[in-house]
Parts: structure tokens; C-alpha cells; sequence
């Protein structure tokens, strides 16, 4: 080929197109490498690294690449098989997740402490892996480790709830319309709005600025219909959110019907982003029969919104009940560390509390509660001898920091097709 005719060395190149790529260049070089016919990369480098390279192929759909780094990834199972796994969670690969599952069944117990933080996984792939390697063999293989196995019980769709019209009292005309994020418009009260939240009376007073410049414009241009002179006042917040919450806002309307901890935990979250102490606290008589009726759901959905309090709350409310084979919906959308906290406390209060019944009860007694204590439920009448000790923070449930976390501790989610 070194024969044929060459172009003249001044004629310039054609300038060939530039494509940025948010990927950094050990990792396009890597890629590059294996796609072409020389000789590979050495994937000796960290499994994190490995998993951006194979997440940047799987992004830019590199068949051979992607082929290449996920039978590197299995041949890593069975030395370090935890961290295949969560690979496996985050780049939602359900046969890399099943061979590392597979040999983490010679492992007397789960180490989930070495994964840190546990970015991007739920607690619903915990919850499928815990269970897998708790059950005998036979049963183990039915389990599909990145999915629910009902996936229509895990679809969770608390937007289209029902709503009533709210009926405020119409003695005084509206004086404002608050709009939900789903287009819907309320009549409402200024004065009641601002009595309410300090944060609703700062955007009002905004939004009045606004509308003096668009009644001058509105005047030019003769324009007189009545709708035209009620400011518009937009809310993050779908209607099926807003209309009780504004029902909240008025002392003598009728409380209104809130469905579940969703729900509930949503007007929550409005009533405290607005500074509406007075609503929070209607809301919250809701929040408490309903998180004791279901404590791990109103566990999940408390850290899911953020609300610290109320999960150590439930935390605490959970103790009554095992954990064990317990699958909620809610768990898809829970980070994997919140999970891991919650099962320690779990072990760690049941430690409390076995060694305070075993000196109560020595063995040299005829205590009744023989063979060995293995507790796996605490009854209530026990938690208040909970050690109270500063230095043993995590036999406090009120404040105990195992259930101190939010969606930002863990990173987002992977978005699950399916």
C-alpha cells in the first residue's frame, strides 16, 4: 500500500468533527483500545474503574466492550463477590447479580459494612440478596435479584388519588388563586394564606409587585373582567396535595381525609416547605397511627422525603415486629444504606435486650426462658430498659443515628426499566 500514489504533504487535512464526551480519557482510551484490532487494555485497574468503563460502553452501546468488561466483572466473583454485586445493582445486570449472589453462599454472613455507602442501590436489591442467602437452595433459585417479583404490586402511583373541591367559606370573595403544578386553580384568601406562613406571605408580596405592572398594561389595554384582578400564585405541589393542605389552612372547614403515609407525608413535606407549623402539626396527628400501624413503611417513605424525626420514630415503632421476609413496594425507592441501618439497629436493640434478660436470668437460675434467648421480635414492655448511655448511641432509638440519613447520603437511584 506504500506504493500507491500519496497526497501532497501541503494539502491540508480535512478538519474531522468534534464530539465532547463527558467521560474522562483513560476511559474512552480503554473503550477505544478494546474496539480495535490491537492488543487490549490490562483491566488490572480498581472495580470502580472497571464499572465506569463498562457503564460508558453500555452508554454508548458498545456490543464487544460491553461483552469483554462484564466477563472480566464475573471472573472477580468469586473473590470479591459483594462488590460485583452492587456493580451488578447499579448497572442493572440481573445475570452478574445472580453469579455473585451465587457465590456469596459459601459466606456465613453478609458484610454489607464493606460497601460503604452503597451508591445507587435500593433497598429492594438488599432485600432480594438478604433473603436469597437466608433461604435453602431450591427456593433461593426463583428469586429475580433486581426486580420485584410482582411487578404490578411494586408500582407505587399515589398521583391520581381522588380529590374533592375544596369548599371555602364564600362569604368573602377570593383574593388570590393558587395554582397546583397539575394546572389546577384555587380560590383562596390573601389574608389567611399569610396568617398561616410566613413563607406564603413573602410570595404574595412578590407576586403583588408583579401584578401592579400587569394591571397598569392590563388598564391600557381596557381590559376589565374580574379574573384579570386576582393575582396567580403557582405551587410545587399537585392538587391532590394542595387542596388539603389549604383545607388546613382554614381553622373552620372540616379536616380533611387523608389516604395513606404518602399521602400524609407529602402535606407534610408542603406544610414544613412553606413554614406552616400550624398545618404541620394537624398533619402530624394523621402521620402517627398510620407509622405505627406500618412502621417500615412509614420508615422508607420518612427517608425517601427526608424527614429525619419521623423515621427514627418508626425506627423505634419497628422493633415490635421481625424483619425477616418483610417486602414492601416502598423499598425500590429506598436507599440500600437507610435498609442496612435499620436491620442493625434491629440486631443491635435485640442484643440489648438478650443480655439484659440473661442477667436478669442467670443460667445457674430455673429461669423460664430456656433454651439460649434468640429474639427475633422485642416485645414493647422491654424497649424502655434500652440502655440510656451517651457513649451507646445506637441503643437510643429516638436518637439513634443508624436511621440518620436521606436520599443525598446515597446517591441517586438507578432508574429501573420494567
Amino acid at each position: 500500500m506504500f506504493l500507491l500514489p500519496q497526497p501532497r504533504a501541503d494539502v491540508e487535512a480535512p478538519h474531522a468533527p468534534v464530539v465532547d464526551l463527558v467521560e474522562d480519557s483513560e476511559t474512552i482510551e480503554a473503550l477505544l483500545r478494546i474496539c480495535y484490532p490491537i492488543k487490549n487494555p490490562a483491566l488490572d485497574q480498581p472495580l470502580n474503574a472497571i464499572e465506569t468503563m463498562l457503564r460508558a460502553a453500555m452508554k454508548y452501546e458498545m456490543e464487544f466492550p460491553i461483552t469483554v468488561l462484564t466477563d472480566h466483572i464475573l471472573s472477580l466473583a468469586e473473590r470479591t463477590p459483594l462488590p460485583v454485586w452492587a456493580i451488578a445493582c447499579r448497572l442493572h445486570l440481573e445475570h452478574v447479580a445472580r453469579h455473585a449472589a451465587q457465590q456469596l453462599r459459601v459466606v456465613t454472613s453478609l458484610d454489607f459494612n464493606s460497601l460503604g455507602g452503597m451508591d445507587g442501590i435500593c433497598a429492594g436489591d438488599y432485600y432480594r440478596l438478604r433473603e436469597f442467602h437466608r433461604m435453602p437452595t431450591p427456593l433461593g433459585t426463583q428469586i429475580a435479584f433486581l426486580s420485584p417479583a410482582d411487578t404490578h404490586s411494586a408500582e407505587i402511583d399515589h398521583s391520581s388519588r381522588e380529590w374533592s373541591p375544596v369548599p371555602f367559606p364564600d362569604d368573602q370573595p377570593p383574593t388570590l388563586i393558587c395554582r397546583s403544578s397539575d394546572g389546577v386553580e384555587f380560590g383562596v384568601h390573601k389574608d389567611v394564606l399569610c396568617a398561616i406562613s410566613s413563607k406564603f406571605s413573602d410570595d404574595i408580596g412578590a407576586l403583588e409587585l408583579t401584578s401592579d405592572v400587569a394591571d397598569d398594561t392590563a388598564r391600557d389595554a381596557q381590559t376589565t373582567a374580574q379574573e384579570s384582578k386576582l393575582p396567580v400564585l403557582c405551587v410545587n405541589a399537585r392538587a391532590a396535595l394542595l387542596a388539603p393542605f389549604l383545607r388546613f389552612c382554614y381553622p373552620r372547614m372540616a379536616t380533611p381525609s387523608l389516604y395513606d403515609l404518602h399521602t400524609i407525608t407529602d402535606v407534610l413535606c408542603l406544610a414544613q416547605m412553606y413554614n406552616a407549623d400550624t398545618v404541620a402539626r394537624e398533619v402530624e396527628r394523621f402521620w402517627e397511627p398510620e407509622a405505627k400501624a406500618d412502621p417500615l413503611c412509614a420508615y422508607c417513605v420518612a427517608v425517601t422525603r427526608g424527614l429525619r424525626e419521623r423515621a427514627q420514630d418508626a425506627a423505634k415503632d419497628s422493633l415490635g415486629k421481625s424483619l425477616d421476609g418483610v417486602y414492601l413496594p416502598e423499598l425500590e425507592d429506598t436507599p440500600a444504606l437507610a435498609y442496612h441501618r435499620l436491620l442493625a439497629y434491629h440486631t443491635s436493640c435485640r442484643a440489648a435486650v438478650t443480655g439484659l434478660l440473661e442477667r436478669r436470668f442467670p443460667p445457674g437460675d430455673a429461669a423460664p426462658l430456656r433454651p439460649p434467648l434468640q429474639l427475633q421480635v422485642l416485645p414493647r414492655k422491654f424497649l424502655r430498659h434500652l440502655p440510656q448511655n451517651r457513649s451507646q448511641p445506637v441503643l437510643q432509638p429516638p436518637r439513634c443515628p443508624l436511621v440518620d440519613i436521606s436520599m443525598e447520603d446515597s446517591g441517586p437511584l438507578p432508574r429501573r426499566n420494567g
